[in-house]
């Protein structure tokens, strides 16, 4: 009985450090000569062939042989340097990479040959989200949803936008917008908005359906084309800080248990430390 209270008061404590901290942005290292020479060391030889590209990049992408895509669009870009759909896939791949400059230049590319073309339109507005460039980015999104106002992914990243300029409400509003219309194809948007719930509205209840989706569409397993979270261990660690807010201790210790073997699959050995200490394991 002890040892369990004693874990409690802990929870209590990490909810009220949770409240602010969740709503932090990461901050990405991108050292694109770093790349260039990864990049150099491979010697695969690959051609290009349109009709099966989407075949074979989703292929390359569930595989994670996320370098070799880049080759295969390097040599798209090379046969086809006038096809703007080829610079926009690649800058999406360089952007998954935290090559955020090449996926500018990308984006910039694509939309120099189409001004019509959208996606590298939301790209280079996302672009601008991560890099705290948070004004631009809205520019860009507003136009976008005026011209498109069921376009899911300008909503999320317009609600990503707003989440870090502290607008928490508008945030609220636009990734729901963004749930409204994406058909299960913006997975961090049910996070977020999960997140808002949680440690904005208190409304565990939510909460806890919002991280519930995203878990079930996370592990359903999706495509190249779907917008998905870097890491599935923050939605159970988040959920477990809401099973304990809704005082079922079960689940909160399964989520946190499933949270620590997934912080330690992706390779974040602190948190799952952390949250080992915590549960004394």
């Amino acid at each position: 009985m002890r040892k369990t209270y004693s874990v409690l008061i802990l929870l209590f404590v990490l909810f009220l450090c949770f409240t602010e901290s969740v709503f932090a942005k990461t901050v990405f290292y991108d050292s694109s000569q770093d790349f260039y020479l990864t990049k150099a060391s491979f010697s695969k030889n690959y051609s290009c062939n349109l009709d099966d590209l989407e075949e074979s990049s989703s292929s390359l992408f569930k595989q994670k042989k996320i370098m070799d895509l880049i080759l295969v669009y390097d040599k798209c870009v090379e046969t086809y340097p006038e096809n703007p759909y080829l610079y926009n896939n690649r800058a999406n791949v360089y952007k998954m990479l935290n090559k955020y400059d090449l996926a500018l230049m990308d984006y910039e590319k694509a939309i120099s040959l189409d001004k019509n073309y959208t996606s590298p339109y939301l790209g280079k507005a996302s672009l601008y989200v991560i890099n705290s460039r948070e004004d631009e980015a809205l520019e860009i999104l507003d136009t976008i949803i005026k011209k498109h106002p069921k376009e899911a992914s300008a909503y999320y990243y317009k609600g990503l936008a707003l989440l870090f300029k502290k607008n928490k409400e508008q945030a609220l509003r636009n990734f729901t917008l963004a749930i409204k219309y994406a058909k299960n194809s913006i997975i961090p948007a049910y996070y977020y908005r999960g997140n808002l719930y949680a440690f904005y509205k208190g409304n565990y209840k939510k909460a806890l359906s919002d991280y519930t989706k995203a878990i079930c569409l996370l592990e359903s397993g999706n495509d190249i084309d779907s917008i998905n979270l870097d890491s599935i261990a923050e939605v159970y660690h988040n959920r477990a800080i809401v099973y304990y807010k809704l005082n079922d201790n079960n689940s909160m210790i399964k989520d946190f248990l499933k949270a620590i073997v997934l912080y330690e699959k992706e390779g974040d050995f602190t948190k799952a430390q952390d949250l080992k200490e915590l549960l004394k394991i």
